[in-house]
């Protein structure tokens, strides 16, 4: 399966470093890392853009996440909180072209009406997690 994971990343991006910070970056490859062992491919556009030491353009990172979205399978989404504008246009996307997706959402955070409504438009799976430690044993036993 080919999976497309959305999170919030340019606001991660620590001015003085120039890329996410260790936590985050953490995170992101721990979730990519439980796709991959399970024999998922996974697209992230973290890692294409090194956590953030190698962005590219605006018009260059959308089009291609925009091609990576059409090409896969499933979306994982966090939307973030406060929430991330870029993670909820690839929603739109995944929404517009029929992909169906999980959505990570943490407990005790808000989350936009309409991302809680959107599974009234589209396939979409929620996954409710108090931590880290929660959301990856909720996963491994997803996928």
């Amino acid at each position: 399966m080919r999976i497309f994971l959305a999170g919030p990343f340019t606001a991660k991006i620590c001015p003085d470093e120039g890329a996410m910070r260790h936590d985050d970056i953490s995170l992101v490859q721990g979730l990519i890392s439980l796709f991959e062992v399970k024999g998922h491919e996974v697209f992230s556009a973290h890692r294409r853009e090194d956590y953030g030491r190698a962005l590219l353009p605006p018009h260059e990172c959308t089009q291609k996440d925009y091609e990576e979205m059409k090409s896969c399978d499933i979306v994982v989404a966090h939307p973030g909180n406060p929430p991330s504008g870029g993670v909820h246009i690839e929603l739109g996307w995944a929404s517009v072209l029929g992909k169906p997706s999980i959505l990570l959402l943490e407990h005790g955070k808000d989350y936009s009406p309409l991302v809680h409504g959107l599974g009234s438009l589209s396939e979409v799976e929620y996954i409710h997690f108090k931590d880290h430690s929660d959301l990856f044993q909720k996963l491994e036993t997803r996928f």
